[in-house]
């Protein structure tokens, strides 16, 4: 494949809309990049997705503080 072949083809995957699950939003926030880093390999570890985490912990934040 040539290079601007490829070039398209990569901006064509940059550019396609998100699969957001049924019944789930996109969250952004900022944190610092050592930590993105940590918590990504303590979740690999435990073969759990970031996003399931986090889910997890933002409803044991609120439970306690709604």
């Amino acid at each position: 494949m040539g290079g601007d072949a490829r070039i398209r083809d990569i901006a064509q995957v940059e550019t396609m809309p998100k699969k957001i699950p049924e019944g789930m939003t996109e969250l952004s926030v900022y944190i610092e990049k050592q930590v993105k880093t940590d918590f990504k390999v303590a979740c690999t570890k435990q073969n759990k997705s970031m996003g399931e985490v986090v889910n997890q912990l933002l409803k044991e934040w609120l439970k306690v503080n709604e």
